[in-house]
């Protein structure tokens, strides 16, 4: 069965969810002056949407550097002298920021960048509060992993997040001062 054709952002969906379905189901704006298209938000809505994102982004990489300084009281505590654990339970982190991007880029494409932000940044926390009550050194590593992977989605999708919002023309200035936290952080 052919594909159809769609315009940029349209999305195509099955009535049925059943593969090969013969009415396909378009979800797309309702023109472009519809309210809720964000960019067609108020530039105040676009600016704050862009520093919300911004301090997320620059949150994220603090979990993976501001542990690095307390790794050898951390190996004192779970009674390890294996300098490659110390070295791993710092990198893990950069292993989770790495594989994120894999699972949030395509997630937000299907569910939606507001939910995966919501989530994330949930996971985010309870991932670093279990990293701080952790009982063994695997379990720290393990919850550093996750940290890392959920971590890893306002550097994903913000990017995409800060498109939404701009036209072409304005999008620089929106991606400068969300690029700006990266390097930051």
């Amino acid at each position: 069965m052919a594909k159809p054709e769609t315009a940029p952002a349209t999305f195509v969906v099955d009535e049925n969810g059943a593969e090969g379905a013969s009415v396909p189901v378009v979800v797309d704006w309702e023109g472009d002056d519809d309210a809720e298209k964000p960019t067609n938000w108020s530039v105040s809505k676009k600016w704050i949407n862009v520093l919300l994102m911004s301090t997320l982004t620059l949150i994220s990489p603090f979990g993976s550097s501001m542990f690095a300084p307390s790794t050898s009281e951390t190996m004192r505590e779970f009674h390890s002298t294996n300098v490659d654990l110390e070295s791993f339970s710092v990198s893990i982190f950069v292993l989770g920021y790495a594989f994120g991007p894999l699972i949030h880029g395509p997630l937000s494409e299907l569910y939606g960048r507001l939910i995966l932000y919501h989530i994330n940044s949930l996971l985010f926390i309870l991932a670093n509060v279990a990293c701080a009550l952790s009982i063994s050194l695997p379990m720290l590593i393990v919850f550093r992993l996750i940290t890392g992977l959920v971590g890893s989605c306002p550097l994903a999708i913000g990017r995409a997040s800060v498109s939404d919002l701009f036209i072409q023309e304005e999008r620089g200035k929106g991606l400068a001062v969300w690029n700006l936290p990266v390097l930051l952080g």
